[in-house]
């Protein structure tokens, strides 16, 4: 094996904080694209024109943009989590 015990055990510690670190980004995702949405359904329910209110493109716009970053952070969560599993595999073999 290319790779001793020592360096799964390292690897297996940053992976399970790298991917801590990544599900506190989905949480504050996850929040914002909840917040924004509901300010989107409260300018509907309340039948306010958009085109009067000076932001509402832009906050679209972000919205589309959060999602899309959300996206990549769970593609990166997949990749840690192999990654994990390869790690607790390999320290099996020792």
């Amino acid at each position: 094996m290319p790779y001793d015990k020592e360096y799964y055990i390292n690897f297996l510690k940053h992976s399970e904080y790298q991917l801590t670190e990544i599900m506190g980004d989905v949480f504050n995702s996850e929040m914002f694209i909840y917040d924004i949405e509901k300010l989107l359904l409260e300018v509907r329910r309340l039948g306010l024109d958009t085109a009067d209110i000076a932001h509402y493109d832009f906050i679209k716009n972000e919205l589309k943009r959060e999602k899309k970053l959300l996206q990549n952070c769970y593609e990166q969560i997949d990749n840690f989590d192999l990654d994990i599993a390869h790690a607790k595999f390999m320290l099996t073999q020792f």
